[in-house]
């Protein structure tokens, strides 16, 4: 389940279901299809997104290879996070949440999806970003201040949970 701080949401590292390993579960059978209908989820995706031949490169190597188009999710440019935010920004409103918290680097493709996700759903969004990357307002970092993101930087060695939990 998602970990709550003072009507908050932490994103990065939690999960609204813990998948357990089993012994002899080799796929989500079944099983997982019944446990996961008792999980909330908002539908923020496009879903299915596409899956397209790759003619080239399947006749260069001889196999059949195809991409998943998660580019066409439909969040903010797309990308894999928004199904896992489907469940997250649930859980997020199931508990009166108003803030969703992320951490990642300047130009992370997950914050910016949290962003979009949160602006969506009338909530605020506060991304706790480090690393080396270039601070300069472009590229997901632009995009996820134009979506209304809160920008907090860790100072040089400072651990992103430990920033994130001064939030």
């Amino acid at each position: 389940m998602g970990l709550i701080t003072r009507k908050h949401i932490l994103v990065e590292g939690s999960s609204p279901i813990i998948l357990e390993e089993r012994k002899g579960c080799g796929s989500f059978g079944g099983h997982w299809r019944r446990k996961m209908k008792n999980v909330s989820r908002l539908r923020i995706a496009h879903l299915p997104t596409p899956l397209e031949p790759l003619d080239a490169l399947s006749a260069k190597f001889g196999i059949d290879l195809w991409i998943k188009r998660d580019d066409q999710t439909g969040l903010a440019l797309g990308g894999n996070k928004t199904r896992k935010l489907e469940y997250l920004v649930a859980d997020a409103v199931a508990h009166d949440c108003d803030t969703l918290v992320t951490a990642g680097a300047p130009q992370s493709n997950h914050c910016r999806q949290t962003a979009a996700a949160a602006a969506r759903h009338d909530l605020r969004a506060t991304l706790v970003l480090g690393g080396a990357g270039h601070r300069e307002n472009t590229g997901n970092l632009f995009l996820s201040r134009l979506l209304g993101a809160d920008i907090e930087w860790t100072v040089d060695g400072q651990d992103r949970d430990e920033k994130m939990s001064d939030v």
